[in-house]
């Protein structure tokens, strides 16, 4: 096994304390920040192994999770990635929610209906072929954020992928990471009409269905925000794409999300305003 370490820009000492503590035992590569996917390609750029994994920087692997997911792989050689579920924790290390992720992947092998569906990666909890990265591009770089997305769409869209469907991985939640960032749900919902495009394989319907669920997260992203005629635009164009019960009720969901923050914001305003007089 081979560590690889990818200082994208850091300036709080990350290499100096890396060098000291880890020395050769590791592979350190010190660059100008070019953000998350160039740093990822750069890793295994500078690797050597048949098999790739990922740890962000505030994740952290259970013990077993390597050896778990590369004996699947060496027994399904026809298999180009296979992934974990994982275990919420927040910025302070408190847990939260486990992640079982057999609900979005129902069967091992050909994935792509599901994943247009529900695209979630988790790169931390990823194990997959070094052959299958390359052969797909490896992570977009011109996408600073849902790179991971993408690059899960792709895989699936030539590779077959499994699960082992146990928390192996704490994953961080916190509230500057990169999926909080406004342009987050414009690249996410970028990327799945990317994918649908050439998805020529996926029934229609299941095409649409994957689009009006992209829709709305995105657009509950947007309530969030405060941003209601996006979130509103993006909730019209789910109902046109697919009126099943699902996506209606979602959509139900979604109107009484935006009124309930809605209030909350003219409340917030209101005292603000008595506070200032």
């Amino acid at each position: 096994m081979e560590v690889v370490v990818v200082d994208d820009g850091s300036t709080d000492g990350t290499a100096a304390a890396l060098n000291e503590e880890f020395g050769a035992r590791i592979k350190l590569l010190v660059q100008p920040n070019r953000g998350v996917s160039a740093a990822r390609n750069a890793g295994v750029a500078a690797s050597s192994g048949d098999l790739i994994a990922f740890l962000d920087s505030d994740d952290e692997w259970w013990t077993g999770k390597l050896r778990a997911q590369c004996d699947w792989l060496l027994h399904r050689p026809d298999f180009g990635m296979v992934l974990t579920g994982f275990q919420w924790r927040d910025a302070n290390g408190q847990p939260g929610s486990v992640k079982h992720r057999r609900e979005d992947l129902p069967v091992d092998g050909d994935v792509l209906p599901w994943v247009l569906r529900m695209p979630t990666l988790a790169p931390s909890t990823v194990v997959l072929r070094r052959m299958a990265f390359e052969r797909v591009g490896g992570f977009d770089e011109s996408l600073p954020t849902a790179e991971d997305v993408d690059l899960h769409l792709r895989l699936a869209s030539r590779w077959r992928i499994g699960l082992i469907d146990e928390p192996l991985a704490w994953l961080t939640r916190s509230s500057d990471g990169l999926s909080t960032h406004p342009r987050s749900y414009e690249d996410y919902l970028r990327v799945i009409e990317r994918a649908l495009e050439t998805a020529t394989s996926v029934r229609r319907l299941d095409r649409d269905i994957a689009l009006a669920g992209a829709c709305l997260r995105c657009a509950r992203g947007q309530v969030l925000l405060g941003q209601w005629l996006k979130a509103w635009q993006l909730a019209i164009r789910a109902g046109k794409l697919d009126r099943g019960p699902q996506t209606r009720q979602l959509i139900r969901g979604l109107l009484w999300l935006a009124m309930q923050r809605y209030f909350v914001t003219l409340r917030q305003g209101l005292v603000a305003r008595v506070t200032q007089r």
